[in-house]
C-alpha cells in the first residue's frame, strides 16, 4: 500500500521550521548561541550595554567581538563596542596591567600568572561594570567565553568571583593531517589545511577550528601527522605554514608542525643527523632562524624518533635528551614561542639507551621541553648498528596528561 502525504502538509511543516529558525546542522559546535527563552533572558536585563576594551591588540578585538557575537546571540541585544575608560556601565576586558591603570582603586588578586583569568563585578570610575581580566590577552579570551557559558547555561553573572587557572602551560592538540590533504584514520573528510601537496588557498575554517580550541583553553596545534612529511619546512613551504599562523592567531593558537628527525639528512644533504654533529646543530638554528622570521610566534615542534620505523637518536646511539636540546627551536630573541615543544616517541626496548637516560632537558620560557613515552607492539625497531635484536614490547596503555582547564576556589578580591 502506498501512503501519499499531501503537499499541503509538507508544505505547513517547512514553514513552521522556517519559523523557529535555522536548521541545526553543527557546524557551530558548541558556540551557537542559541537564544535564551524570553522569561531566561529577562534575568540579564541589566547587562551593561556596551563593551569596554582596554587595548586593540588582535585577541583583545577577537575576544570583543566574540563577547558581541555571544551577547546578540543569546540575548538578542548588540552591544557598544568601546575602548580606554569608561564613560558608562560596561563589559570591561584587559590585562590586570591594563585594568590597574584604568582603576587603580580597584582591588585586583595577585595571583593570576600564565592564562589564567579572573571574572568579577565592581564600580570603576563611579560607573558598575562585569570585570574580566587576566596576565595576558588570551587569558582573556577565556575569560569571555567563561562569562558567555554562564549566560548560555542561564547562571548569574552580576555577583561575579570566578578564577580559573589552567593545569598545564601547554595545551596542545595534534593533527594527522598529510600534505595531500589526506587525513590518517581521518573519517570525516579531507584536512581543512592541506591539500594537493600544498596548504589550501582558503583558510576560513582553520579560523573557526582554532575558536573551538580557543573556547575549551587549547593554545597550541600541530598541524600535520607526527609521520612526517620531509618538505613540511622546505623554504617555499614554511611561507605557507604562515598563512595558517595567521588564522590561529586572533584566537591565541599557536602553530606547531611535525618534523622528522632525519631532516638535515633527507632534506638539507647532509651526510649525517647525528644531534651531536656540529654541521646538524647549525642546519636545525638556521632553518629555525627561517621559521621564525615567518612565524614570530611559532609554537615549536613535535617529532617522533626511534618508533614505527621512524629514524631517531638511537641511530648513532643519542638519547631523546640529547636530541631535544639540538633540536628545541628557542632561544632568547625567540622569547614568543612559550609552547615550543620538541617531543619524542621511542621505544624503549629498542633503544636502550634512550629509555635510560637521566640526562637533564633544557628548559626555558622560550623552549620548554616534553618527552612522552610510547610504547607499542606495533613499534619496529630501527636498524642500530652493533645492537642486538631487540624484544618487542607489550601494548600498554597510558592515561593522557589533564590538559584542560580546572576550575579552582576563587581567590578573596
Amino acid at each position: 500500500m502506498q501512503i501519499r502525504t499531501p503537499i499541503a502538509f509538507l508544505l505547513a511543516c517547512s514553514l513552521c521550521a522556517a519559523a523557529t529558525g535555522h536548521a541545526e546542522t553543527g557546524h557551530d559546535a558548541w558556540l551557537r548561541y542559541a537564544r535564551l527563552q524570553p522569561a531566561a533572558a529577562e534575568h540579564y536585563r541589566a547587562l551593561p550595554a556596551a563593551t569596554l576594551a582596554l587595548s586593540d591588540t588582535i585577541v583583545l578585538s577577537t575576544a570583543q567581538a566574540e563577547l558581541v557575537r555571544g551577547v546578540k546571540g543569546m540575548l538578542g541585544r548588540t552591544l557598544r563596542i568601546a575602548w580606554g575608560v569608561p564613560t558608562e556601565n560596561a563589559i570591561i576586558i584587559g590585562t590586570v596591567e591594563q585594568l590597574r591603570n584604568v582603576a587603580p582603586t580597584l582591588r585586583v588578586i595577585e595571583n593570576l600568572r600564565g592564562d589564567a583569568f579572573w571574572l568579577t563585578a565592581g564600580e570603576v570610575r563611579g560607573f558598575r561594570c562585569i570585570i574580566i581580566t587576566a596576565a595576558t590577552d588570551r587569558g582573556v579570551l577565556y575569560g569571555v567565553f567563561a562569562l558567555l557559558g554562564r549566560i548560555a547555561r542561564q547562571e548569574d553573572i552580576f555577583r561575579l568571583n570566578e578564577f580559573e587557572q589552567p593545569s598545564a602551560p601547554v595545551r596542545w592538540v595534534n593533527q594527522w593531517d598529510n600534505l595531500d590533504g589526506t587525513i590518517e584514520r581521518g573519517y570525516a573528510g579531507g584536512s581543512i589545511f592541506f591539500e594537493n601537496g600544498s596548504v589550501r588557498p582558503t583558510l576560513a575554517r582553520v579560523s573557526e577550528y582554532a575558536r573551538l580550541l580557543a573556547s575549551v583553553g587549547i593554545n597550541g596545534c600541530n598541524v600535520n601527522n607526527v609521520n612526517a612529511d620531509p618538505h613540511i619546512l622546505d623554504p617555499d613551504f614554511i611561507p605557507q605554514l604562515a598563512r595558517i599562523a595567521e588564522a590561529f592567531r586572533p584566537w591565541g593558537v599557536q602553530l606547531g608542525v611535525a618534523v622528522d628527525l632525519s631532516l638535515p639528512k633527507t632534506a638539507g644533504s647532509l651526510d649525517t643527523f647525528d644531534p651531536l654533529d656540529v654541521q646538524v646543530t647549525n642546519w636545525w638554528q638556521k632553518k629555525f632562524d627561517e621559521v621564525y622570521r615567518a612565524i614570530p610566534d611559532f609554537g615549536g615542534v613535535v617529532v617522533k624518533a626511534d618508533s614505527e620505523g621512524r629514524p631517531g637518536p638511537s641511530f648513532y646511539g643519542r638519547t631523546p635528551a640529547v636530541a631535544a636540546n639540538v633540536i628545541a627551536p628557542g632561544k632568547p630573541s625567540y622569547a614568543t614561542a612559550g609552547a615550543a615543544c620538541p617531543t619524542f616517541a621511542f621505544n624503549p626496548i629498542a633503544s636502550p639507551t634512550a629509555a635510560a637516560s637521566t640526562e637533564p632537558i633544557r628548559a626555558s620560557a622560550a623552549s620548554p621541553v616534553t618527552i612522552p613515552t610510547k610504547i607499542s607492539s606495533a613499534t619496529t625497531p630501527p636498524t642500530i648498528p652493533n645492537a642486538s635484536p631487540a624484544t618487542r614490547p607489550t601494548r600498554a596503555q597510558q592515561a593522557p596528561a589533564k590538559q584542560n582547564r580546572v576550575r579552582q576556589q576563587p581567590p578573596t578580591a
